[in-house]
């Protein structure tokens, strides 16, 4: 009894969720307006998705807060105002903005505008807008890798912020999108979107896929210039509560349906692997010890549990479970 409850326990620590390691930071991972991080590419293109692509060329001047950066071949050699830009600091030691004071028409200052942080925020600027027009959408773009999958997992979670440095929702915003390859992890819920926060997990990758933060134009050549933080995760916890076996978010009576389905008893294999929530190979009490713990009702989001925390359910359903064939 002693060795298989030391192999039970072993089971419980082994299911448990690696801590997300971050593999990459929008602004902090930014060098200079010559150098391109490794695995990330600066572009423009002129549709969201499938369109004509091109990298943004390096040390450009944009705007008129003296910023250099990576800019679009729109103004090949000076820069411009209306121009698809991508600025990761400010050399001049200026307002970290690509224009001053968010301007609205290139005069009026707009209210509660603000400058960006360095090393916090990337601006972005898509151009798109009159005459020598830039391209309609600007992208940072980031390329998993099989290493990093290996190392970590392959699940990606986001986390940061996006803001119009126009400093307020006036009809004038531009579209901010998290693009996993093609599909908007956003859902649409960026466009027209004066700020908002990037709270994603449970993302599913493999090598090759990619993770882009794009920006497109709005009304307002001054206030589609946009700051965005973000972090990328990966680890091998897709995001979801382990009880939550039906993925929709909670933990209710559909999902206990599925656990009675399963229910197997102590020592049986069960024929449902996710049912199985303290990793002893069935589903009995225990389980359902775990479940009812993690039940929050239809509707109501389930919370995943720290790794700790997981692992202490676990062996607590582990001795009941052990204590039951005792």
């Amino acid at each position: 009894m002693k060795h298989k409850t030391a192999g039970l326990l072993l089971a419980a620590f082994a299911a448990t969720p690696a801590a997300a390691v971050p593999i990459a930071d929008l602004a902090g991972d930014y060098i200079d307006a010559s150098t391109v991080p490794v695995g990330w590419e600066y572009l423009e293109s002129d549709m969201l998705t499938g369109g004509t692509e091109m990298a943004l060329l390096s040390d450009l001047p944009v705007g008129n807060e003296t910023a250099v950066g990576f800019g679009t071949n729109t103004f090949p050699t000076t820069g411009g105002f209306n121009i698809g830009a991508i600025v990761g600091d400010n050399a001049d030691g200026g307002d970290y903005e690509i224009f001053t004071d968010g301007q609205i028409d290139n005069v009026t200052p707009a209210p509660g505008n603000h400058s960006a942080v360095p090393g916090v925020d990337l601006l972005f600027h898509p151009g798109g807008l009159g005459i020598d027009a830039g391209p309609e959408f600007v992208m940072a773009r980031r390329t998993i890798t099989q290493g990093e999958i290996d190392a970590n997992g392959g699940f990606v979670a986001i986390s940061g912020a996006y803001s119009s440095l126009l400093g307020e929702d006036d009809g004038n915003s531009p579209s901010i999108y998290v693009l996993h390859n093609d599909t908007d992890l956003l859902a649409g819920a960026g466009i027209d979107s004066h700020s908002g926060t990037l709270d994603i997990s449970g993302v599913s990758v493999v090598a090759g896929d990619t993770i882009a933060f794009v920006v497109g134009s709005g009304a307002n050549l001054f206030g589609d210039e946009t700051a965005i933080s973000a972090v990328i995760d990966l680890s091998n916890d897709p995001g979801n509560d382990p009880a939550d076996l039906d993925n929709d978010g909670d933990v209710d009576d559909a999902d206990f349906g599925l656990f009675f389905a399963a229910f197997s008893g102590p020592g049986v294999p069960t024929g449902n692997p996710a049912a199985d929530l303290d990793g002893d190979t069935d589903t009995d009490d225990a389980d359902f010890g775990l479940a009812f713990a993690a039940f929050t009702g239809p509707g109501v989001a389930a919370s995943v549990p720290e790794p700790t925390s997981l692992a202490l359910m676990g062996l607590g359903g582990l001795l009941i479970a052990c204590r039951r064939r005792a």
